[in-house]
């Protein structure tokens, strides 16, 4: 095999992840899969029909993510939409953290600083200015 038809066939597998991933957040955003906090990557390989491998493999090559980082990016997300909805004024973060999957506080702050760069209450702090 030469360098030319390696780099096709390289492409080419690229497409079909990317094309796996358009399938994975289509699911994700219609049915909000990752507010279970019992999601799992065998969990959403049974729902959408493919494989865990394929899946897996779809989400580090194409989001240079795992798969738990994959999902707490978009219960972070989630998280943010529900704050800019003011639900903070009703709840405490914690418990809208609960509310999008996340099971432990500590994880829950813990992945929002990695993600968005500041604390939460510091972030539900700049809703309020």
């Amino acid at each position: 095999m030469n360098i030319v038809s390696s780099k096709i066939e390289e492409k080419e597998t690229m497409q079909e992840l990317e094309k796996v991933m358009t399938i994975l957040e289509k699911y994700l955003l219609e049915t909000k899969a990752y507010v279970n906090p019992s999601i799992s990557l065998k969990i959403l390989a049974k729902d959408i029909k493919l494989s865990e491998r394929l899946i897996s493999k779809a989400i580090n090559k194409v989001t240079h993510k795992n798969f738990n980082n994959y999902i707490n990016h978009y219960r972070i997300e989630e998280f943010k939409k529900l704050m800019s909805m003011n639900r903070h004024e009703k709840f405490s973060i914690s418990a809208i953290a609960n509310e999008v999957g996340f099971n432990s506080r500590a994880s829950f702050y813990k992945n929002f600083k990695e993600i968005v760069g500041v604390s939460p209450s510091l972030y539900a702090k700049g809703l309020n200015t």
